[in-house]
């Protein structure tokens, strides 16, 4: 009987061998067709791997993905891999992510990671946030993002902390996406940093996650920091944020010697509109001598309906060598409604340009005053240029002054360019029609 069960055991033991050898072939074949580079072999080897999930493949898959050197073999086994529940892989992929000589890789198997709930490949993609790579780091932030996990934190923070200023850029992008509580004092305090470019990243991450109670810090910057692209990025923070409180700020930097922290001030005062801010908008404008600029400058006081003392708007409409800045001038003048708009538009009726004159007729048009409506029928008998004669005439029409029709209608009998004796017909029927 002895004997009998041991001849039993035996024949197992064989049959056992003989089985596994036998799948140890199938498996081998499978992974053969896989790295043929015959695209029916490789699809036929991707549909049983994809039927059967044989967790014997994973090594010989792992293998290939590691260290065969045509890369459509790779681009096959990581196919797949992919067939795989992630934690019957994880403990293959962070082999591959720490052996793989391929950043396309390692991107890829972070990627792959990225949609498992299983944690136990976090260290081997939370240290992939120092790669060289940035593929790779910004896979491994996102895998991080949607996984979640508190092991991340010490190693940003040390990143933080390393002397190199690649690390701390790389640390900040993370913190990018990745931000926390735990990380704001750091943040402020690296705004002390040295090196230019890690205070920009800083407020990089401060605007991509609404840190409004770093306005203070912000403040500060945009009007101390030693460099001026940094001082632009806080200008923008401010803008972004709608501070309240940066108008003393964004005032002083309009006197600023770099020409970009004084663009972006006046954008930032443009979106803002303070109400308190004419008059240095207008001392602003005044010296200011980029065209951009003073263009920004006028719309805003537009914006305000206020011309901040007029100093701003007379020089460039009475000095000015662009006559499309004394053009933009004059349209200011003619929607800021004073009394001081008025003497200074008549001031530059004459101007060199016919573009200028016209649009100071169009302005003028907003002010009802007999004064204005006399100067504005000269122009219709005098000036030269049809097109300014045009301007006059509708402005004319847009007062509705009786005033002027039997100036109009004596111009008319007199006109010998049948345009401009259309034109005047044409005001004078809707003068007439008006004081019906």
């Amino acid at each position: 009987m002895g004997v009998k069960k041991y001849l039993l055991y035996f024949i197992f033991i064989f049959c056992a061998a003989a089985s596994l050898r036998a799948e140890e072939k199938k498996n081998k074949e499978i992974i053969n067709q896989l790295l043929s580079g015959n695209e029916l072999k490789v699809n036929n080897a991707l549909e049983i791997i994809s039927a059967n999930r044989s967790p014997e493949l994973l090594p010989l898959i792992s293998l290939a993905i590691i260290s065969d050197e045509k890369s459509a073999n790779k681009a096959a086994a990581i196919k797949a891999l992919k067939y795989y529940p992630h934690r019957q892989a994880a403990s293959y992929c962070i082999e591959i992510i720490k052996n793989t000589n391929s950043f396309i890789i390692r991107k890829e198997i972070i990627d792959y990671l990225a949609g498992s709930t299983d944690r136990q490949a976090v260290p081997a993609i939370i240290n992939e946030l120092g790669s060289p790579f940035f593929a790779v780091r910004e896979s491994a932030i996102l895998a991080l993002k949607k996984i979640g996990d508190d092991r991340m934190f010490p190693y940003i923070l040390n990143m933080m902390e390393n002397r190199n200023p690649v690390f701390k850029v790389y640390a900040l992008k993370a913190i990018y996406h990745l931000y926390d509580l735990r990380f704001y004092d750091h943040l402020i305090k690296m705004l002390k940093d040295e090196n230019k470019s890690i205070r920009y990243y800083v407020f990089k991450c401060i605007e991509a996650n609404n840190l409004k109670s770093a306005l203070p810090n912000i403040r500060n910057l945009a009007l101390n920091d030693s460099s001026w692209e940094v001082r632009v990025k806080a200008i923008q923070i401010l803008e972004s944020f709608l501070d309240r409180k940066s108008q003393y700020v964004l005032l002083t930097c309009l006197r600023d010697a770099e020409r970009e922290v004084r663009y972006y001030s006046s954008k930032a005062l443009n979106k803002l509109k303070f109400a308190g801010s004419a008059v240095p908008v207008s001392a602003a404008l005044y010296s200011e001598p980029d065209d951009e600029i003073k263009e920004i400058l006028m719309n805003t006081l537009i914006a305000l309906n206020n011309g901040g003392g007029f100093k701003g708007l007379k020089n460039v409409l009475l000095k000015d060598d662009n006559y499309r800045m004394r053009i933009l001038s004059s349209y200011a003048l003619g929607r800021i409604k004073h009394k001081w708009s008025s003497l200074i538009l008549l001031e530059a009726k004459n101007d060199a340009s016919k573009e200028v004159r016209a649009e100071i007729c169009n302005s003028l048009g907003f002010y009802n005053d007999k004064k204005i409506i006399n100067e504005l029928l000269d122009v219709v008998n005098n000036e030269p240029e049809a097109y300014v004669r045009s301007a006059a005439l509708f402005s004319l029409k847009r007062m509705g002054s009786r005033q002027a029709v039997l100036p109009l209608f004596d111009r008319f009998t007199a006109e010998n360019d049948p345009v401009v004796k259309e034109q005047i017909r044409f005001v004078l029927r809707g003068l007439i029609k008006e004081a019906k």
